[in-house]
């Protein structure tokens, strides 16, 4: 199933969940929904947060969704996905970006794993997600006949690189990769990869609505392209997912990129390049 940039954003709103992970291995048959309902405290903070998702989720266009896996990481490594059973034979593999909630998680998220691409081959949350795609295909790739990959910020980073790195087997049963704003890559990254990129990276649309989805490089060979976002965030805060704008279709809006993202390319290559 191809799905729209919308149910992909959706899908890593999921990824940002706090799931019960004893939950999750014994009801697998729960829609989100209903783990929602049975963890209040989490039901009630995405209510609040955003209330048209968990409308959704609840009693929409996603109230079928269950989550078949769950991997919380948060305390090693900073790494959280989950694996979403959307229905009629179709799975997206959602990947969590960077949070900034205590200490331990600015050290995983925007030290170990954000600021360490710069310079870098593979940071541990991209090790965990390549991972992670081959649990997920050996243990349910029987189940499904169609993944989609996606995640917001860092998510999006390790989305792309699980895709990447994914067996042949399961990147053959990708149907659409989605980074949603997140990070490129290094040039030292690009080479030590360069052999999968070239096989694989059709699939993958980078889109870029913020300065952090300026920083380094998209990889050669994927869709990358700028995109429209509400400026009530600011330059600073659009990057958030909820001021991506859509067209009828569920689908973002191209646009031009901003003085910011330009400027951030360029400074982030350059110290990527050791100027």
């Amino acid at each position: 199933m191809k799905f729209s940039d919308k149910d992909l954003r959706a899908a890593t709103q999921v990824a940002y969940m706090d799931f019960n992970e004893l939950d999750v291995m014994l009801h697998r048959d729960w829609t989100v929904g209903e783990h929602l309902e049975h963890n209040k405290s989490l039901g009630e903070y995405w209510q609040k947060h955003d209330p048209e998702l968990y409308n959704e989720i609840v009693n929409g266009a996603y109230k079928l969704w269950r989550v078949v896996n769950y991997r919380n990481r948060n305390r090693r490594t900073g790494f959280v996905a989950c694996c979403i059973d959307t229905g009629g034979g179709d799975a997206i593999i959602a990947f969590r970006g960077s949070e900034s909630f205590n200490s331990r998680q600015i050290l995983n998220d925007w030290i170990l794993s954000d600021a360490a691409l710069i310079n870098s081959t593979q940071t541990p949350q991209q090790r965990e997600s390549e991972k992670y795609v081959r649990y997920i295909n050996d243990k349910f790739g029987g189940k499904f006949n169609s993944f989609s990959l996606t995640g917001h910020s860092l998510g999006g980073n390790l989305a792309e690189h699980a895709a990447i790195t994914a067996p042949d087997d399961f990147y053959m049963k990708i149907d659409r990769v989605l980074n949603l704003d997140g990070p490129g890559y290094s040039d030292e990254y690009v080479e030590a990869h360069r052999s999968d990129i070239k096989r694989k990276a059709g699939k993958i649309d980078h889109y870029q609505y913020s300065w952090v989805g300026a920083i380094l490089n998209p990889l050669p060979g994927t869709n990358y392209r700028n995109m429209r976002a509400s400026g009530a965030g600011g330059q600073v805060l659009k990057h958030d997912t909820k001021y991506i704008i859509y067209d009828e279709s569920g689908n973002m809006v191209k646009s031009a990129p901003d003085k910011l993202s330009v400027y951030t390319r360029g400074f982030t290559n350059a110290v990527d390049n050791g100027i």
